[in-house]
C-alpha cells in the first residue's frame, strides 16, 4: 500500500509547480496509508491500495484548495453523478477505478468524499450556542463519513436500508466519537496553528472552554470524559441489537466499531494531525 500512496503521491506533485518538503510528504504518505488500515483492517488489499490513493487525492485537495489547480483536487460540490468535469482529471480516473470495483459502495464512497471536502471549504460559525450545535456542524468536516463509507468499500460490507436503519443510533453515536477523538488529539497543533496565523480553533475543546468557561487542561478532560461516555452507550447499543439482529446488522455494527477504535490510534499517532507539541507534557 504504501508504495502504491507513494508513486500516486508523486504523480500528482508532479503536476505541482511548487515543490514540498519531504516531511509534509512523508507525513501525507503516512496519513494516506494509515487511516485505510487501522479503519478497515481486514479490508480487500486491492480496495485498500485504491482506498490509499484516494486518501492521497483527499489530502491533497484539502491542502491544496487555494491553488486552483483542478487536475489533482476533488470536486467540492456533488452534481448527482460520478464524473465531474474534464479538469478534475485525477479524480475522474480515480473514480472509474472505484467503480469498477463496486459500483453501488464506490458511488456512495465518492459522494461521501465529495461531502466532506465541500464541508471543509465552508466558513464556520463564530461560535455555537451548545456541543450538540457545535458536532452536527463538525460531523460532516471531520470525514467519519466517508471513512464508515471507506470500511464497507474496502470489506465488501452489504446492508439493505433497514440494516442502515436499525443500526442509526449506533452509527450516530460512532461519528460523534469520531469527531470528538479527532478534536482531542489535534487540539494542541491546531492551537499553535492558529495562534501563529491569528485565525480561529474550530475544536470541540475550544467550545466546551468558552461554554463551561474553564481552563483548556479542563476542557480536555471534559472531553475525553464524552468520548467515555459515548463508548458506553456504544457498548449498550450493539448489547441492544446483539439478539435478535441479523447478521448483516451485526458485521456493520461490528465495522462500525472497528473504525471509531481505529481512529483513536490514528487521531493520537498519525503526524498529520498529532504530533508532541514544544512546551507540552505527558500527564502520568
Amino acid at each position: 500500500m504504501e508504495e502504491t500512496a507513494r508513486a500516486y503521491t508523486e504523480e500528482l506533485l508532479a503536476q505541482q509547480p511548487e515543490r514540498y518538503q519531504a516531511k509534509y510528504i512523508e507525513a501525507m504518505i503516512d496519513a494516506a496509508v494509515s487511516l485505510p488500515v487501522i479503519a478497515a483492517p481486514m479490508g480487500n488489499l486491492t480496495r485498500m491500495k485504491v482506498l490509499a490513493k484516494l486518501y492521497v487525492l483527499v489530502f491533497m485537495s484539502d491542502d491544496l484548495v487555494d491553488s486552483g489547480n483542478r487536475l489533482t483536487m476533488i470536486p467540492n460540490h456533488i452534481e448527482g453523478k460520478a464524473e465531474q468535469g474534464p479538469e478534475y482529471t485525477f479524480y475522474n480516473m480515480l473514480a472509474k477505478e472505484i467503480l469498477s470495483e463496486d459500483i453501488v459502495k464506490g458511488k456512495r464512497l465518492l459522494e461521501s468524499c465529495i461531502s466532506w471536502i465541500s464541508a471543509t471549504q465552508q466558513t464556520p460559525p463564530e461560535t455555537f450556542p451548545t456541543l450538540e450545535d457545535y458536532m452536527a456542524y463538525r460531523a460532516d468536516d471531520a470525514g467519519g463519513y466517508t471513512v464508515f463509507r471507506s470500511m464497507e468499500f474496502a470489506c465488501d460490507v452489504s446492508f439493505s436500508d433497514t440494516d442502515f436503519e436499525a443500526v442509526a443510533r449506533l452509527r450516530s453515536l460512532c461519528e460523534k466519537h469520531f469527531l470528538l477523538t479527532n478534536d482531542l488529539y489535534s487540539y494542541a497543533k491546531e492551537a499553535v496553528a492558529a495562534q501563529k496565523h491569528d485565525t480561529s480553533v474550530l475544536n470541540a475543546v475550544r467550545v466546551v472552554q468558552r461554554l463551561m468557561n474553564i481552563s483548556e487542561d479542563s476542557a480536555k478532560t471534559s472531553v475525553r470524559q464524552l468520548i467515555w461516555d459515548l463508548e458506553r452507550q456504544m457498548n449498550e447499543e450493539y448489547q441492544r441489537l446483539l439478539p435478535g439482529a441479523p447478521q448483516s446488522q451485526l458485521t456493520y455494527a461490528q465495522g462500525l466499531i472497528v473504525c471509531v477504535a481505529g481512529n483513536m490510534f490514528f487521531s493520537a499517532t498519525c503526524a498529520r494531525y498529532a504530533r508532541v507539541v514544544e512546551g507540552s507534557r505527558l500527564h502520568t
